[in-house]
Order: C-alpha cells, then sequence, then structure tokens
C-alpha cells in the first residue's frame, strides 16, 4: 500500500513519504523494511519530480546512505538476467534481495517498461511484488505509454478516468 499513498500524495513528498512509512509501519513494521521503503519512496518521488530514473539511482548510489544501493549494479548490466537475479540476489521476498534485484532491473530496462516486467515476470520466485516495484519506477519514468495498450484492452473494469474510451 506505500506506493499509491506516496504517489497520491507526491504533490507533497514530505507529506507522501511519512503517510506512505506509516502506513508501512501497521503492515511491515522495523528498521529494515523502512529503510527498503524509504529508498524507494524517495526514488519514485524523485522520478515523478521529474529527475529521470537512472539519474535518481545514480545520485542515491553516490550517496551511499542505504545498504541496498551497495550492489555492483552497472557491472551487472551485460550479464544475462537469470545469473543476476537468482544466483546473485534471491527471487525470494527477502527485502535485502528483492529491492535489490527491482534496482537492477530499473536500472537496465529503465526505457523499457513492457520488457522489464516480462523479464520479472520469467525470473519467477517473488516477481508480484518485485512486479509491483518496477512498475510503479517505470510508470513514473515512462507513463502510461510506456506500456502496452494490450495490457489495459480487454480488461472488465479499466480505469475510466486513465483510458478515456
Amino acid at each position: 500500500g506505500i506506493l499509491p499513498l506516496a504517489v497520491f500524495h507526491h504533490a507533497d513528498p514530505v507529506r507522501a513519504k511519512q503517510e506512505a512509512l506509516r502506513h508501512l509501519g501497521w503492515t511491515h513494521p522495523g528498521p529494515k523494511m523502512a529503510g527498503a521503503a524509504t529508498l524507494i519512496i524517495d526514488l519514485l518521488l524523485a522520478v515523478l519530480g521529474g529527475t529521470p530514473l537512472e539519474a535518481a539511482m545514480t545520485a542515491a548510489a553516490e550517496r551511499q546512505d542505504n545498504p541496498l544501493m551497495g550492489r555492483p549494479f552497472r557491472r551487472w548490466l551485460g550479464d544475462a538476467d537469470e545469473d543476476v537475479i537468482g544466483p546473485r540476489l534471491s527471487t525470494a521476498c527477502y527485502v535485502e534481495h528483492a529491492i535489490p534485484a527491482v534496482l537492477y532491473l530499473a536500472l537496465k530496462y529503465h526505457d523499457a517498461p513492457e520488457k522489464a516486467l516480462i523479464v520479472n515476470t520469467n525470473l519467477g520466485g517473488d516477481n508480484a511484488a518485485r512486479g509491483a516495484v518496477l512498475g510503479a519506477l517505470l510508470g513514473a519514468e515512462n507513463g502510461l505509454d510506456g506500456f502496452p495498450r494490450r495490457w489495459i484492452d480487454g480488461l472488465k473494469n479499466p480505469p475510466p478516468a486513465l483510458f478515456p474510451e
């Protein structure tokens, strides 16, 4: 639930972060989860504020204020995804692996959201949770036009405000 709260309040980043972290505290308390959420919220808000995702991630990596950014993501970009997620980063839901997996995929496929989400799905494991966070970051970067219309067409109840006829 933190992603919709952050997006809803994105015009007021302080409130967005406060509301998202308050909700997280009710469902997933603890410093490890708060640190992961803070990183994702900061990235999401930066991108919604106009900073390109790659630049926001680079800045976060340079600050080194979150241990989840301490992976050699750029070195891994030339490797096969299944050599990164699985052997180096678990496909399980452990936040210390799941968030770096999302960050790796977001960096590698920041300009190709369809491919990123398909790759994430095919990697297995806790791909639904990774996909939600990855989709939010890529949606903030690429907007609705970054996703194929065929993913919306055929839904019984597509969001009418976002996809007018």
